[in-house]
């Protein structure tokens, strides 16, 4: 890498820019894949809870919320709102994290 004052650049030309542009690219490619071949091979993934996080639901009739929980069972959003109950679900703290739990179809 080269230094320069008050910042590094890499020496392979890649730059940040190209890096979130790839990673934009290829996260709408998989969001306009037909949902039953993105989920349809996948195993089960059990029961979560993630607890307290910032939520953008990108759903205007729900809004966002500054504190909430977010409910998956098997992979797919159950519920988002704020102190669910999912008696037995593993619980993952997200108090210092913003959630994404989802993009209208």
């Amino acid at each position: 890498m080269r230094t320069h004052p008050g910042r590094v650049t890499p020496s392979i030309g890649v730059t940040r820019r190209d890096l979130i542009g790839t990673a934009v690219m290829i996260g709408a490619a998989v969001a306009a894949a037909p949902r039953s071949a993105v989920s349809a091979d996948l195993p089960s993934r059990g029961e979560f809870i993630i607890r307290n996080a910032h939520v953008l639901t990108m759903d205007r009739a729900l809004g966002d919320f500054e504190q909430a929980d977010i409910h998956v069972r098997n992979g797919v959003i159950v519920a988002v709102g704020p102190d669910l109950t999912a008696p037995g679900a593993e619980v993952i703290d997200a108090r210092t994290m913003i959630a994404l739990p989802g993009l209208p179809r």
